[in-house]
């Protein structure tokens, strides 16, 4: 979350794709962990002039309800914070480790066809918190 902050307030930039993937923790010299943020494939300026229109952008079972429904409202660091939400989430299920171990279940939510049904998606997503 440091992170995240950081960079939205120092270099305004909305990283728009947090996920268990994108997300490394760090073991300092001292014993500190430091979280670091990857893949800035996503990311926008904030205040940057653009044309809205709803498009999804992020990891799926991570993406905030808003832009699950391609809302046409801007997306601001709220919806990175959703995102977060549902990684801490993911983490109190899943466990934190270097080996994933998945469910059928959650494989099969995890890899979404292209042809997924946005509303089905949305309900499971809102319906998981």
């Amino acid at each position: 979350m440091e992170a995240h902050t950081r960079i939205l307030k120092t270099c305004g930039y909305l990283h728009r794709d947090l996920s268990i993937n994108n997300i490394m923790g760090l073991v300092g010299q001292d014993g500190h962990v430091r979280g670091l943020l990857t893949d800035y494939d996503c990311t926008i300026k904030v205040g940057e002039a653009r044309t809205l229109w709803p498009e999804r952008t992020g990891t799926l079972p991570f993406m905030s309800i808003s832009n699950l429904l391609g809302s046409p409202i801007e997306r601001t660091e709220l919806d990175d914070w959703e995102s977060l939400l549902y990684i801490i989430c993911w983490l109190g299920i899943h466990g934190i480790s270097g080996v994933e171990q998945l469910s059928k279940r959650t494989r099969k939510w995890w890899i979404i066809k292209a042809t997924f049904d946005i509303e089905e998606l949305y309900w499971k997503d809102y319906g998981s918190i």
